[in-house]
C-alpha cells in the first residue's frame, strides 16, 4: 500500500493550502481561511473618521468644505439677518429724522407767517369791518377793507380810516376807529350851499354820490394845518366833520386802497 508524505519538499512550488487535507478544519490548521485560487479579493475597508492617516484625502477634504459650507451658511444667514434689523433700524431713524425735519419746517413756515402778518399788520397793511351805513352806496355794512397803513398824507377824495376822535359822542362806545371820505385839504375853505359843496367859493363835484344827493349843514370855515375835513358818502345818516369838526393827520391809520369781502363785490379804490 502507497503512503502519502505529508512533509512539502522544498522545491515543490505547492503552498499549506494545496497539501491540506480537505477533511480537516475548515480553518486550516494554522487558523486561517482556505482562498480560492486568484478568485478572493479583500473587501475595501471603510475609511476611518477618527484615524485621518487611515482615511482617504479626498473625502476628508469634501467633508471639511461640507462643514465649512454649513457654517458658512449659517454664518450667512446671520448676517442677513443682521443686516435686515440693521436697515430696519436705519429706516425708522430716518422716518423719525424726517419727521422732526417736518415739524421743524413747517414751525420756521409758521413762525416767519406770524412774523410777517404783524409786520404788515403794524406798518404796512391792515383789514377793517365796516359796522354802519356811514358810508352807503360805496361802502355796505360788513364790508371789509384793506387798508394801506403807509399812506398818512390823503388827498381830495381818498377813504381813510382814523381813530375816533374824542368829540365823536355818537355810536357805540366799543367803535375805535371810523372810515370817511376826505372833502377838505388842509387850508381849503369849506361850505355847503343849496345842496352842494363849495371849496374856496367854487362848488365841488362828487361824482360817486347818488344823483340827488343833498350835501347841507357845513358852516364856512378854514381847515386848521394838519387837519382834513371828512364826510360819510351817506350824507343824510353820517355823524362827521360837520359836527365832531376835522380830524387831525396824526389820527389816521391809513387810506383805503381795496374792499376785499365780499368776493363778488371786490374794488379798488
Amino acid at each position: 500500500m502507497a503512503l502519502v508524505s505529508t512533509e512539502r519538499p522544498s522545491n515543490s512550488g505547492f503552498t499549506d493550502a494545496d497539501t491540506t487535507d480537505p477533511h480537516s478544519n475548515e480553518n486550516g490548521i494554522d487558523g486561517t481561511r482556505p482562498r480560492s485560487e486568484g478568485m478572493t479579493k479583500s473587501a475595501p475597508q471603510a475609511p476611518s473618521v477618527g484615524h485621518e492617516e487611515d482615511a482617504n484625502p479626498s473625502d476628508i477634504t469634501n467633508h471639511a468644505e461640507t462643514v465649512e459650507t454649513s457654517v458658512t451658511s449659517k454664518d450667512d444667514r446671520e448676517d442677513g439677518q443682521e443686516v435686515i434689523k440693521l436697515s430696519s433700524r436705519r429706516t425708522e431713524k430716518d422716518k423719525e429724522r424726517r419727521g422732526r425735519r417736518w415739524l421743524l419746517q413747517w414751525g420756521v413756515v409758521i413762525v416767519v407767517a406770524v412774523i410777517a402778518s404783524i409786520l404788515v399788520r403794524s406798518f404796512l397793511l391792515e383789514v377793517f369791518y365796516i359796522p354802519s351805513g356811514s358810508m352807503e352806496p360805496t361802502l355796505d355794512i360788513g364790508n371789509r377793507i384793506l387798508v394801506d397803513k403807509l399812506s398818512r398824507s390823503p388827498g381830495r377824495f381818498n377813504i381813510v380810516v382814523f381813530k375816533r376822535p374824542p368829540t365823536d359822542t355818537v355810536g357805540p362806545k366799543n367803535i375805535k376807529y371810523l372810515v370817511k371820505r376826505v372833502i377838505g385839504l388842509p387850508g381849503n375853505v369849506i361850505s355847503s350851499q343849496h345842496c352842494q359843496v363849495f371849496i374856496n367859493g367854487k362848488a365841488l363835484p362828487e361824482p360817486f354820490l347818488p344823483k340827488g344827493t343833498c350835501t347841507k349843514n357845513i358852516a364856512p370855515q378854514r381847515v386848521p394845518r394838519g387837519t382834513y375835513f371828512v364826510m360819510g358818502d351817506n350824507r343824510s345818516d353820517s355823524y362827521d366833520s360837520r359836527y365832531f369838526g376835522p380830524i387831525k393827520a396824526s389820527s389816521i391809520v391809513g387810506r383805503v386802497i381795496m374792499r376785499i369781502w365780499p368776493l363778488g363785490r371786490l374794488k379798488v379804490f
